[in-house]
């Protein structure tokens, strides 16, 4: 077989299509690889040329069929320019969603030619620019978004979901001068609510846990009558201030509430779910969070999480399979040439595979673009463990001039935590 010309077979809404092997290796989702080549970081190639390997997912299916129809209208012009400009909201937006709630990369990749075909007809949408900004923050450039944003909101002073992001990803990247600006044009701008919300995040990060703490007591009392995403923030945000200050059963209690509107609504909140699964390790409730864990296939933190668990527990088998497909993710998105999770490579290689030097390099990396608190803790984490003193001490100070405050960067919850 020339593997230059090789095609394999799809079978995509209904037909069958011929599609370049190259091409079809990107289409390949992790699962494959695992049951295919157990244990190899080696692509799979067929030898059969007609051979199906992978099916599109239904919802992928129902998402084409809908953008037919869309093209059909809009070929037939029975829609107004403001309809159109809702319509490619809508898709763009569906995509997204989908790839964030399956954590399958094709939906992002339709999502982005779906926008870039959009901002090539009306590049000064500000729908459109804004949705730009959001997809360069799932694909971690951070750097891009900001710059995308600042020019937003100065073209739209008045949009108040940019200045939102744009103080979130400022939060996110350290630069807490800069989110605090943000969060004041916001304030100017939008209702209390918002301007707690924005104020309470950069204060939760920056050790003022008293003033965070009585905001959003304030808020608690409506809670109920707020949106079910805000109500989720609060109760979370809740959970991590009490977290800091080391009073875990309450902190459960928040975890627990914030938990069970998510279930109940049908949401999806990745950072909740490692947050209720790290108290639950904290707990030592190790098989409450693998049964929780075990079967979150599309979530490399939590794929991580489930290996350490594993390994706790005697899981042999479970920690073996964990740690192969782990392997696979991560080979896939260095042949992409893919950055998007330093974060966790940085946390699989120091938990599973047990490489410090190797984890705090990859740890480094990741500090320069994002400095959550989960960043500095691998950070740390990994330095402590190089077993350096020196470095470890170069590293918190490091840290420290960012302003970032945490409980759990302290040296003595670093060297008793699991994760």
């Amino acid at each position: 077989m020339n593997n230059n010309r090789a095609t394999v077979l799809f079978d995509a809404i209904g037909e069958r299509v011929c599609l370049p092997h190259t091409l079809a290796f990107l289409l390949f989702p992790a699962s494959l690889f695992l049951v295919l080549k157990f244990a190899s970081a080696e692509p799979y190639l067929p030898h059969d040329e007609t051979r199906v390997l992978d099916h599109l997912p239904t919802n992928l299916v129902a998402l084409f069929s809908n953008d037919n129809k869309f093209e059909s209208r809009v070929k037939r012009h029975t829609v107004s320019p403001e309809q159109w400009e809702v319509l490619q909201q809508n898709r763009v937006t569906s995509y997204l969603n989908h790839a964030k709630a399956s954590g399958d990369m094709r939906y992002l990749s339709y999502a982005e030619n779906r926008l870039q075909n959009w901002l090539q007809e009306t590049p000064q949408s500000e729908k459109a620019r804004l949705l730009d900004a959001q997809i360069k923050q799932y694909n971690h450039n951070f750097k891009a978004a900001i710059q995308h944003l600042e020019s937003l909101t100065m073209d739209h002073p008045k949009n108040i979901e940019a200045w939102s992001l744009l103080a979130n990803l400022q939060l996110l990247t350290g630069d807490y001068h800069a989110a605090k600006s943000s969060c004041k044009q916001l304030s100017a701008r939008s209702n209390l609510t918002d301007s707690i919300i924005c104020q309470s995040n950069i204060m939760i990060r920056t050790g003022e846990l008293h003033k965070a703490h009585k905001m959003l007591r304030a808020l608690l009392v409506g809670a109920n009558t707020m949106p079910v995403q805000r109500q989720v923030w609060l109760y979370t945000s809740m959970a991590e201030i009490k977290l800091q200050r080391n009073k875990i059963t309450q902190a459960g209690y928040y975890i627990e509430k914030a938990v069970k509107l998510v279930a109940d609504n049908g949401l999806n909140d990745n950072y909740l779910s490692r947050l209720h699964i790290d108290y639950l390790i904290q707990k030592n409730n190790l098989k409450q969070a693998f049964e929780l864990v075990r079967n979150k296939k599309n979530d490399s933190a939590m794929m991580i999480r489930s290996a350490v668990i594993a390994k706790k527990l005697g899981y042999e088998t479970n920690f073996d399979m964990s740690r192969i497909a782990l392997s696979q993710t991560f080979e896939i998105e260095r042949r992409r040439g893919l950055g998007r999770h330093l974060r966790e490579q940085a946390l699989f290689t120091l938990l599973v595979l047990n490489r410090p030097a190797e984890a705090f390099e990859i740890a480094q990396e990741n500090w320069v673009t994002q400095k959550e608190p989960e960043d500095a803790r691998i950070l740390l984490k990994s330095a402590l463990s190089v077993g350096d003193e020196a470095l470890f001490q170069q590293v918190q100070a490091e840290i420290k001039n960012t302003g970032l405050i945490d409980l759990r960067l302290d040296i003595d919850y670093l060297r008793g935590s699991v994760i």
